[in-house]
Order: C-alpha cells, then sequence, then structure tokens
C-alpha cells in the first residue's frame, strides 16, 4: 500500500566479483554518501528510494553505481568479506550501542 517507487539492485556475485553488501558499503562512503535499503543484503538485493531525488542526482547515482562496479572490477579487490563476518560485525556494532544519553 505503500506507493513509493524503489529501484531493485541485484548482484550476482560470481559475474560481478563482489557482494551487494560490498557495494552498499562503497557507496555508503562516497561523498555524498549513497545510502542504500538492505533488508535483503543476504540476498545479493539492495534498493535505492529514488522519489526525493532530482533528475541531476540520480545521474550521479547512477554514475557511481557504474563507478563503483568497475572500481571493483579494475581492482579486483570485491568478494573479501563473507555475509557471516558482516552479519556478526553489524551484530557487535549493535550490542555495544547503550542507548543512554549521557
Amino acid at each position: 500500500g505503500n506507493p513509493i517507487t524503489r529501484v531493485r539492485i541485484t548482484v550476482d556475485p560470481d559475474a560481478a566479483g563482489f557482494h551487494a553488501w560490498e557495494l552498499a558499503d562503497r557507496l555508503n562512503g562516497r561523498s555524498p554518501r549513497i545510502v542504500v535499503r538492505d533488508d535483503l543484503i543476504e540476498r545479493q538485493e539492495i534498493y535505492l528510494d529514488p522519489c526525493n531525488l532530482t533528475d541531476d542526482e540520480a545521474s550521479t547515482v547512477a554514475a557511481a553505481l557504474v563507478e563503483e562496479a568497475a572500481r571493483f572490477r579494475d581492482a579486483g579487490d570485491g568478494r573479501q568479506t563473507s555475509w557471516s563476518d558482516v552479519k556478526r560485525e553489524r551484530e557487535a556494532a549493535a550490542m555495544s550501542w547503550s542507548g543512554n544519553a549521557a
């Protein structure tokens, strides 16, 4: 019932040479940051919510996707982190957050 258009990006690690979570990390590390929805990232899927982007911003995101895929291909440094490792790191970060304001 939520009328928001989303862009689904599915990564085939064997063909692409990288995992969806590695792509998401690189996009998040760019300036400006590109934050993706990663609810299904363990299935090699990320989602973009482009509803608030201008045409220029959408072009910037599209170019960033192409650039990051090329960086993985050129450097051959993808597929370095397993989903188990990523999940363990995320859980440890969540457990270490106290949530108490000082």
